[in-house]
């Protein structure tokens, strides 16, 4: 958190990529990301960092 956030205020994500990598299972990679969430004075009121497990493009679905 790094400021407070009102009723009303307008807010948007900034999104940027920063580090993607294969998983040890074929077809998914990690994504790491930086997401930074600004009001409309442009200042920054929350940051945060998720790493997630995406399906890659040659992704098999499971067979049974």
């Amino acid at each position: 958190m790094r400021g407070p956030v009102y009723v009303g205020d307008t807010l948007y994500a900034v999104v940027e990529t920063t580090a993607s990598r294969p998983s040890s299972k074929p077809g998914r990679g990690v994504v790491t990301s930086r997401i930074t969430v600004r009001n409309q004075r442009d200042e920054d009121v929350l940051v945060y960092t998720p790493v997630r497990l995406i399906r890659g493009r040659d992704y098999g679905a499971p067979t049974r």
